[in-house]
């Protein structure tokens, strides 16, 4: 008996020790995930469309994105979306950058055009891809896809996503 309850505590302990240690290799890498929201994203699937429903919006690709969203430091929304191509990460808040051509974007060719009826900003350089949308129409606040080779990968999927996505879902 004293064998069987040793034997329970070490594998508890075991599995403590594997859950700290995969946390402090997320927030190392990746950031402080706000756990609730992350496991809170809801989706569903119609025909060959994938529906992402997260704490700010409601967005329809044809590519699954899971969503990961982090603890912000201001005002917000941030985090990422893991698909198989890679990470594409945004921040939806009163801050994000507008991606305005200055020296950290002074290589990238930097566009501006209505799609589906929003203003868009869109950067690209060397396989790179970002956008930035600044509030309108039903958002709350602004939102900045950060570039990046998985964005510019699902650059047609991604604009069209977030030019047609429902913003208030909350």
């Amino acid at each position: 008996m004293k064998k069987r309850i040793r034997k329970i505590i070490v594998r508890l302990l075991v599995i403590g020790v594997v859950l700290i240690t995969l946390n402090f290799l997320v927030v190392i890498f990746i950031g402080n995930i706000n756990y609730s929201r992350t496991f809170g994203t809801e989706y569903d699937r119609t025909g060959n469309e994938r529906i992402t429903r997260t704490s700010w919006s409601e967005l329809r690709t044809n590519t699954r994105l899971l969503n990961i969203e982090l603890k912000p430091t201001c005002p917000g929304y941030v985090g990422s979306f893991l698909t198989k191509k890679g990470l594409v990460d945004y921040e939806y808040g009163m801050f994000s950058p507008t991606l305005e051509p200055d020296y950290e974007l002074e290589d990238y060719k930097i566009l501006e055009d209505s799609v589906n009826g929003y203003f868009v900003r869109t950067v690209e350089n060397d396989g790179e891809f970002g956008l930035y949308i600044p509030t309108q129409q039903d958002m709350n606040w602004s939102l900045t896809i950060y570039p990046s080779s998985t964005a510019y990968k699902l650059r047609d999927e991604l604009l069209n996503a977030v030019t047609t996505a429902n913003y208030n879902v909350e």
